[in-house]
């Protein structure tokens, strides 16, 4: 999984990197990255999907029969968007406060440094961690995040994991009963692949001037042309509560959804599921990556063009 590179303008032939964590500069060289984000007091804003008309037909239908399984069936893809629903966000992420909690860097510590590339281009390093130089270097880092009250949007999860759709049906009639059920739906499509990818592209990424010369706070770049570069994130739930679930008063008004009794064959399959229980973090310990191999992203690096030009990523 590769994170875009910030992309400065062609303004000077000079880069300023500031609290920048992983930085190589050498041509032709490895990097691996692994990210792990700790996700505490998630919560998730159902009231805006629930309230779009498909959705609040098909449950008003469900409601006047709820045994009828061709009516659930309708619910379940008004919300996931049969009715041609797309999603609104490009991030399931919305607000929340992170923390970069431990790391493992391979590298020099440089507060005030400077380096000149191949081309000319000087690049100055302040107070950036884990500075790696030289052609054909190799570097393995280590991040680790807590990513504190995120809340998640409703309808671009849904859309992104329409598999979680039956199971917010069946919770709104069912309530408790059917929570198991949701939870452990939820915390695979918040584990997915794809969810990681999401969050690490908002939390690594850090800021970029807008002359495109002074980048802040990024963690794992890669410098120099012919670069390979890994990029493998994780994502870790803390704790999975009924915050994250729907409840009465994420319905519109005037919505009352009858409860209906799970037959006796679905309450044994209920009691018989797997809780959801909290994860537990184990340490973070430096053990070394894996060898590259066919999983690994291959990217160019940084072009540096002939002087008189600013550098570009792509």
């Amino acid at each position: 999984m590769s994170v875009e590179q910030p992309k400065p303008k062609p303004v000077a032939r000079r880069l300023v990197l500031v609290g920048c964590r992983g930085v190589q500069s050498g041509s032709g060289s490895t990097q691996v990255n692994v990210s792990e984000f700790r996700l505490v007091g998630l919560k998730v804003k159902w009231r805006k999907l629930l309230a779009r008309r498909e959705v609040l037909e098909a449950l008003r239908a469900l409601a006047a029969a709820p045994e009828d399984p061709a009516r659930r069936e309708e619910a379940a893809a008004a919300l996931r968007g049969d009715a041609r629903l797309q999603p609104v966000a490009s991030s399931m992420f919305v607000g929340g406060q992170l923390k970069q909690r431990r790391v493992h860097l391979e590298g020099r510590a440089l507060r005030s440094a400077s380096e000149r590339l191949e081309n000319g281009t000087v690049v100055v390093f302040r107070d950036c961690e884990g500075v790696q130089s030289g052609a054909g270097s190799v570097q393995h880092n280590r991040f680790s995040y807590i990513c504190r009250d995120f809340t998640v949007d409703a309808e671009t999860l849904v859309a992104r994991h329409p598999q979680i759709a039956g199971a917010v049906v069946d919770h709104l009639f069912s309530g408790p009963a059917n929570a198991a059920e949701l939870g452990a739906r939820l915390k695979a499509a918040l584990t997915a692949p794809s969810t990681c990818a999401d969050i690490d592209e908002r939390v690594r990424t850090g800021t970029t001037s807008r002359d495109g010369v002074k980048w802040k706070d990024y963690d794992g770049l890669s410098l120099g042309t012919g670069a390979t570069v890994r990029n493998d994130p994780s994502v870790v739930l803390d704790r999975l509560g009924y915050g994250c679930l729907p409840v009465k008063t994420d319905l519109p008004g005037g919505l009352r959804l009858p409860r209906t009794r799970p037959s006796t064959r679905r309450r044994a399959e209920l009691r018989t599921r797997p809780r959801v229980e909290p994860d537990f973090l184990p340490p973070l310990v430096p053990t070394p990556d894996p060898p590259l191999d066919a999983n690994e992203i291959d990217s160019p690096g940084t072009r540096l063009p002939e002087p008189g030009g600013g550098f570009s990523l792509f």
